[in-house]
């Protein structure tokens, strides 16, 4: 206890840990400013309902309910085919092949291939098609038809509208009364108002904590180098197990702490809102989030961080991390609304909404979360292993190579000489 204490006492020394607090505080004024605080406002304002605030009980007369995304294909079909027709007008097509925003132009021979698409699903190429008025013909199959989608899609470089998964953008149902006093009646008693906030908490600071926290363990395990106290740390009489597992976890804290703590800020305002309108709120929603969601995601990128650093001495692990954590928030894109949490090191449930999602896929989360827990245990057990080689000598992988470098500058600066 009293080594894991000084470890928390050296991070609080750390700059970097500062500065990633500072992006954390950025992203989340940033991207959800006051978002408990503005819904609650709206609705001690006395203003019209909105569809948006899950504060607000919906009334039985209310012109619309919003509508939910579905793959109709009756609605599907003739909307992607007017896009597409629109984007093949002006050869200007919309993708985000890497979660950004690409203006995609094709050559002639392209432009041909997608006019071919265009007969093959409706018997008419496009030109023709663009002066007909009336409903769009198709002569296919819907299997077919995605087919043709995603054939498309990849003429386009991939992360378009048309790609697998993103067809049912194009097709929508409406939410009927009873169903959104369902879901009014799901953020009520099930989630007790916080758990729905809690998700979209835990949502944006997942990114953060995926992308950013790593750079804390790599800069607070490389400065033991850096400052020449490695061959002092190795030489104590510390058990390697009990030295690492003390480090690990109080970085692990020392992360997770700003998380929690910036939490009180919407949960006291929320736990104001039901005390005054006597509604019941689970105080204990945002910490049961951030601990169940967000810290397998930081016990992962810490223990990536201490298994690569211990290896090679080097920040090579901000690359990797960068690297899966990037393409972990890319590849989930089609699914940050809930549900679908596969491998997700960042899981995503971007909305105040959509409760069923995270209900339905209840067991592949936990699966997904224990796994993560267990990996990054196994990842710091492998770090205690490495620590205890090269405390015997055994293994200093940095130097090696700082050895091979240095045997091949001696022949060039000879021959300079020479």
């Amino acid at each position: 206890m009293r080594l894991f204490l000084t470890e928390c006492g050296q991070t609080l020394k750390s700059m970097l840990y500062f500065v990633f607090i500072g992006v954390m505080l950025l992203f989340y004024f940033t991207q959800l400013s006051d978002f408990a605080g503005s819904d609650i406002a709206e609705v001690q304002n006395a203003s019209g309902y909105n569809i948006q605030n899950p504060l607000m009980k919906p009334p039985p007369d209310a012109d619309n309910y919003g509508s939910v995304e579905a793959e109709i294909p009756e609605q599907v079909m003739p909307a992607a085919l007017n896009q597409l027709l629109s984007e093949y007008a002006n050869n200007e097509y919309t993708t985000y092949p890497a979660g950004f925003y690409k203006n995609v132009k094709l050559s002639q021979k392209q432009q041909e291939k997608v006019a071919a698409i265009v007969k093959d699903i409706t018997g008419q190429l496009p030109e023709a098609l663009m002066n007909e008025q009336g409903k769009l013909p198709v002569l296919i199959t819907y299997e077919s038809f995605t087919a043709k989608m995603a054939e498309l899609d990849t003429l386009l470089g991939g992360g378009s509208n048309y790609e697998e998964g993103r067809l049912k953008e194009y097709g929508n149902l409406p939410v009927t009364y009873e169903e959104k006093l369902a879901e009014y009646h799901d953020f009520i008693q099930v989630d007790q108002v916080t758990g729905a906030y809690a998700r979209l908490f835990c949502d944006y600071m997942g990114i953060v904590i995926s992308l950013f926290s790593v750079f804390v363990p790599v800069a607070f395990l490389s400065r033991d180098r850096k400052s020449g106290v490695k061959e002092l740390l190795y030489s104590r009489k510390y058990n390697s197990a009990g030295f690492i597992l003390a480090r690990y976890f109080a970085l692990v804290t020392m992360l997770l702490l700003p998380v929690l703590l910036l939490s009180l800020l919407p949960l006291t305002q929320l736990a104001l809102y039901g005390s005054k309108h006597h509604i019941t709120v689970d105080l204990w929603a945002f910490a049961k989030y951030i601990l169940a969601w967000l810290l397998p995601t930081l016990m992962t990128t810490t223990a990536v961080a201490f298994v690569l650093t211990a290896l090679t001495d080097t920040p090579m692990a901000i690359a990797v991390q960068l690297f899966w954590s990037y393409t972990d928030i890319l590849s989930g894109t089609s699914y940050i609304y809930g549900g679908h949490y596969g491998t997700r090191l960042a899981i995503r449930h971007n909305t105040l909404g959509n409760l069923q999602a995270m209900q339905d896929d209840l067991p592949a989360l936990i699966l997904n979360r224990s796994a993560y827990v267990l990996f990054s245990l196994l990842l710091v057990g492998v770090t205690i292993v490495l620590y205890e080689l090269k405390r015997r000598g055994k293994l200093d992988v940095y130097g090696y190579f700082h050895q091979i470098f240095r045997n091949r500058k001696k022949p060039i600066q000879a021959d300079t000489l020479g």
